[in-house]
């Protein structure tokens, strides 16, 4: 990930309301030696910066670790990893440089797309991958998703039973450039995770159509 040393100058951590507490840790060798970030009362509503005087510094071949803790006890529905404050999310926003360290061709890629496609930074971003605006179709709260849903909900049944009409739209759905070789199985890894996506997944698969 580094090609040299990078300096950390400060670090911030992000989960959603059932988030309790988040450490960044660093290892060097198998041994722990900072932590660039630590909650251990985290509120999302007032978001802590931990700034670093000096710098941390971190070497190529360093570990970093995000730990996440979370307490959905008093909730009785499933969780989800998403966007809205009601799913959850273990993330950490680090600032560093120089950026002329970064390796970017070495950040992991997207699930379900060729090595190289999209970096961490394009998924943060949304950036639409060929022809394929991914971040407004995988978001329940987005213009394309709520079209995509409305569409399978107003024609395909959830029990399985092929519609005529079902099978028209998931014609016409499958042959958009979201839902092309990779570019589909990415889709398909992010609806996924949230329950309207879900519900999605199962109407697109009511009808007999080479989806995935």
């Amino acid at each position: 990930m580094f090609k040299e040393p990078v300096y950390v100058i400060f670090g911030y951590n992000h989960m959603h309301l059932t988030g309790r507490s988040e450490r960044v840790e660093v290892y060097r060798n198998g041994q722990h030696i900072a932590n660039l970030t630590d909650d251990q009362e985290y509120d999302f509503n007032m978001p802590v910066y931990h700034n670093h005087n000096p710098p941390i510094q971190l070497l190529p071949g360093d570990k970093i670790v995000t730990r996440c803790f979370f307490n959905t006890s008093a909730i009785q529905r499933w969780t989800f990893f998403g966007e809205a404050t009601t799913d959850e999310m273990c993330l950490a926003n680090l600032h560093l440089y120089p950026r002329s360290a970064l390796n970017f061709e070495a950040f992991p890629t997207i699930t379900g797309l060729a090595e190289g496609d999209l970096s961490f930074c394009d998924l943060s971003q949304g950036t639409p991958f060929k022809g394929c605006n991914w971040a407004s179709l995988v978001n329940p709260e987005k213009e394309d998703f709520v079209r995509l849903s409305q569409d399978l909900y107003d024609n395909c049944n959830l029990d399985g039973f092929c519609r005529p009409e079902c099978k028209e739209v998931i014609q016409s759905i499958v042959s958009s450039p979201c839902f092309q070789g990779h570019t589909a199985k990415f889709v398909k890894t992010h609806l996924a995770k949230t329950k309207p996506g879900l519900e999605v997944l199962v109407r697109l698969q009511s009808c007999s159509v080479n989806l995935f």
